[in-house]
């Protein structure tokens, strides 16, 4: 009689069987209604779709580059291009009123949101991992004025970077890392 190996038994993954631009897309949407979310102020709505996010698609690191990568854009734009802990932490005191009852955290918790995508702040106190997700898709929200239009206008320049380094990146290569060099 044959026993089943370690993993036979495991249901499919959601995600098995989607390309790798189908899982993409499911990243960008499932994040951009997190956005959208968070900017109508429903704790709900922002974190349904993060809830959804964790079972749908591959723990790759896709959704966290992207909302990464979009912090970086919105505050370079934010802070026109002067990115230094005074402007970042003087966007974070502008945000914090708003972004409080979405997270719950005080106000320096986002300001190691704004400041963790450029290595501006202590390594201890980097913000990484599911935190840098649920914490940055809330400032997102709040940060863009049509959050739907604005992600949709950023995104080309987050999927040109991912196809450059972000899958070299995924696979291990040791690329040079640039904080805030989008």
């Amino acid at each position: 009689m044959r026993r089943p190996r370690g993993g036979e038994n495991r249901p499919r993954p959601a995600w098995a069987g989607l390309s790798p631009a189908q899982i993409r897309e499911l990243n960008w949407q499932l994040l951009t209604d997190s956005i959208v979310g968070a900017h109508a102020r429903s704790h709900d709505r922002h974190l349904e779709p993060l809830r959804r996010l964790g079972t749908a698609v591959p723990a790759d690191g896709q959704g966290i580059g992207i909302v990464y990568l979009l912090l970086i854009l919105v505050l370079k734009e934010r802070v026109a291009e002067q990115v230094n802990p005074a402007a970042l932490r003087q966007v974070a005191a502008e945000t914090y009123e708003a972004w409080a009852p979405l997270i719950g955290r005080p106000r320096s918790a986002l300001e190691a949101v704004f400041l963790s995508p450029f290595e501006l702040n202590p390594d201890d106190e980097a913000v990484v991992g599911t935190e840098l997700m649920v914490h940055g898709t809330a400032a997102l929200g709040i940060l863009l004025q049509d959050p739907t239009a604005d992600v949709a206008r950023f995104r080309p320049f987050v999927d040109e970077w991912w196809q450059d380094f972000g899958a070299a990146a995924q696979a291990g290569a040791d690329i040079e890392r640039r904080p805030g060099a989008v």
